[in-house]
């Protein structure tokens, strides 16, 4: 009874390749190339298949067969992007002193993370600032009666005296931290970069041209 390599017995008409490097009749053979049989006897070529040193082209190697069939390929796991975390329902609305804008920068900031607890810890003051107006703003907007018109760029107070956030005529020379904390104070949300500044502190200055014509 021929011997079996691998649970497959020996078949000189079937086709071989080599598992490790083999010279044979002065010949090598690297690994994965296919195996002249007509090179060899019978006798030799049993000798190599039942040593495993060649086996046939296609049958794979059993312990990658195994893997395979005892460790199912996993599906990656689902990405989830994070979301802000956002106060829960019904909290008490954080407290703003009247002083706040002269307090220590820490305990500025810490106001700030009280309104947007996903505030990032890379923060820089004007954007800080620019929070804590928004959020006064809201308030103020939040406390009058009767039909509220849209907030607008135009008509959005200060978080001072109620007058509309002041726009200097140089704004386009202010630093870029300054420019982009002016436009937040003038949209009241969270902007990132310079371009998107820019283009909210234009489109105030129009809708004020506007609204005086």
């Amino acid at each position: 009874m021929a011997r079996a390599t691998w649970r497959h017995a020996f078949d000189r008409d079937r086709d071989f390749i080599v598992r490790r490097q083999l010279t044979i009749g002065g010949k090598t053979f690297a690994p994965g190339e296919p195996f002249d049989k007509t090179l060899v006897p019978t006798r030799r070529l049993r000798q190599l298949f039942d040593s495993h040193r060649i086996i046939y082209t296609d049958v794979p190697k059993p312990g990658n067969a195994k893997r395979s069939m005892l460790e199912p390929r996993r599906a990656p796991a689902p990405r989830h992007d994070p979301k802000p975390s956002a106060p829960p329902q019904g909290a008490e609305p954080v407290e703003i002193p009247e002083d706040w804008a002269s307090k220590p920068f820490l305990a500025i900031k810490a106001i700030a993370k009280q309104i947007k607890p996903d505030l990032d810890a890379k923060a820089k003051k004007p954007e800080i600032v620019a929070i804590i107006e928004a959020e006064i703003t809201r308030r103020a907007g939040g406390a009058q009666t009767g039909p509220k018109s849209p907030e607008t760029p135009e008509n959005r107070p200060s978080e001072g005296g109620g007058q509309p956030v002041e726009i200097p005529e140089d704004w386009r020379e202010l630093p870029v931290e300054e420019r982009i904390a002016l436009a937040m104070a003038l949209t009241g949300e969270t902007i990132g970069t310079d371009e998107d500044a820019a283009a909210a502190i234009e489109l105030a200055i129009e809708s004020r041209a506007e609204m005086q014509e």
